[in-house]
């Protein structure tokens, strides 16, 4: 069993459009089940999405990777993971830099090693993770017909990435991981952010 304690998350919809009715009631229990134990993994919703989601494991979240993990967790657990008719899940995770941990799949046992491979550690590159998320969400890769869907979890701010040639302070800002965001939704990708621990929606 994994118990889940998901302090202080802001959920926010980054985008003009209204998520799916079976992601709308995901998000919800995925976070009311924030200090349910997850002793069982019982689908919830049958949803044709293609759903990114994109793990921020940066230093700042070192307080908090444990909560994180069982947030995405049980994000997934409210899905119906199936090739035909039902949700297919990609992991991507953003420090310095961003990487995708497991291309779209349905493969429950393949999602929960990559999140439980995570460990928090370096800057935070925002925009990185967009764009590494989005492409998974690739034309080729998707399936037709089916809705993507980004969520993105985060504590922070951008310090790292973009047209930035390093990392740290300097690097802040808004204007990098705005446009990456712009690019998702350009891409008729619907985009949700969680905030965690102290994050901003105004930042």
């Amino acid at each position: 069993a994994r118990a889940a304690s998901v302090p202080q998350q802001h959920a926010t919809r980054a985008g003009p459009h209204h998520l799916p009715a079976g992601a709308a009631v995901a998000a919800g229990a995925a976070v009311a089940a924030g200090a349910a134990v997850r002793a069982a993994k019982v689908a919830m919703c049958e949803s044709f999405i293609e759903l990114s989601l994109v793990l921020d494991v940066s230093g700042s979240m070192g307080g908090s990777i444990g909560e994180l993990k069982d947030f995405a967790h049980s994000i997934i657990d409210q899905f119906i993971l199936d090739d035909a008719t039902g949700t297919r899940v990609s992991i991507t995770s953003f420090a310095s830099t961003a990487s995708v941990l497991q291309p779209l799949t349905t493969d429950d046992s393949l999602l929960d090693a990559a999140i439980d491979s995570l460990s928090a550690g370096g800057w935070t590159s925002i925009s990185g993770g967009l764009y590494e998320g989005l492409n998974t969400l690739d034309a080729g890769l998707t399936r037709t017909g089916a809705t993507n869907v980004m969520m993105m979890l985060t504590d922070g701010v951008q310090t790292c990435g973009g047209s930035c040639s390093g990392c740290g302070s300097s690097c802040g800002g808004s204007s990098e991981p705005i446009a990456a965001a712009a690019a998702v939704k350009g891409a008729g990708t619907l985009l949700f952010a969680v905030g965690f621990a102290g994050a901003s929606e105004t930042r």
